[in-house]
């Protein structure tokens, strides 16, 4: 099995910045380059977001399928392979280097948690990706704030396994039913907890309002919906927005961007073709 040194990334490099132990690049995947399809590991953890295309991802023993918008977490060391299924195929890949880690005593656990466990990263992922359009003198510090700034919101997704049963099913839940409108009550009678202690104890574990969570998650899957070229009007509609004004509101809040915006870097490729 290959291993891939500090930097190393497989695929036609479009973007790369190296700085403040972090290596963040956006890259492309001809069809034709079995190369990019190979078993390997890097030697720190590492984070993959799929720009484009789709891949069959295997690690951990378990493989999936993986559209655009999916974002992966890798631990230093860990075999995985990233099949390229459907083209064109771009990828954001950043390395997280150990050294970093140890300097702000922070552990992988915390990074993986921060990634897996945040709406918010999906997110993070397209602002670095702007920042690597940019590629001027203050994107590698941008990427390591960012990167930070998520990382230090993780804390409490870190103690999930310690978490009330009732939180867990109310996670769960949000995650099920992202595209309802869901009331208090009605959550509230779903995992068997008074609204109020629902109202005291979200925050404290989230770091985010209710109201805030269900947002980022109507979002987060809007780019799914987008990614596989759902017009506009109907992706508002299957998210369960109000209306289109205040998708749009909410997707410009979270990303940085319009949905217009979004389908032509991250879909059609006019931007990112460079």
């Amino acid at each position: 099995m290959l291993g891939l040194e500090k930097g190393v990334f497989f695929g036609d490099i479009r973007r790369y910045c190296q700085g403040d132990n972090i290596t963040s690049c956006i890259t492309n995947y001809e069809k034709g380059d079995w190369s990019a399809n190979l078993k390997h590991f890097h030697h720190h953890p590492n984070i993959f977001y799929i720009v484009q295309g789709s891949v069959r991802q295997t690690w951990s023993n378990c493989t999936s399928e993986k559209r655009a918008g999916s974002l992966c977490y890798y631990p230093a060391g860990a075999p995985h392979q990233n099949e390229r299924k459907t083209f064109p195929s771009q990828s954001l890949n950043i390395e997280i280097e150990l050294d970093l880690l140890n300097y702000y005593d922070l552990t992988e656990a915390v990074v993986e948690a921060a990634i897996s466990r945040n709406p918010m990263s999906s997110f993070l992922m397209l602002q670095i990706y702007q920042e690597l359009i940019a590629n001027d003198s203050l994107t590698s510090t941008s990427v390591k704030i960012q990167l930070l700034h998520l990382i230090s919101q993780s804390e409490k997704l870190i103690n999930f396994k310690v978490w009330p049963q009732w939180l867990k099913n109310l996670d769960a839940l949000l995650h099920d039913r992202w595209y309802e409108n869901l009331s208090l009550e009605e959550l509230s009678n779903a995992v068997g907890v008074h609204p109020i202690t629902i109202s005291k104890y979200f925050s404290r574990y989230f770091n985010c309002t209710l109201g805030q969570y269900l947002r980022k998650l109507k979002v987060q899957h809007s780019l799914i919906l987008i990614n596989q070229n759902v017009n506009l009007t109907e992706v508002a509609f299957q998210c369960g927005f109000a209306d289109q004004s205040h998708f749009i509101r909410n997707f410009k809040k979270y990303t940085g961007l319009l949905p217009s915006q979004y389908r032509k870097i991250f879909v059609t490729g006019k931007i990112c073709s460079i």
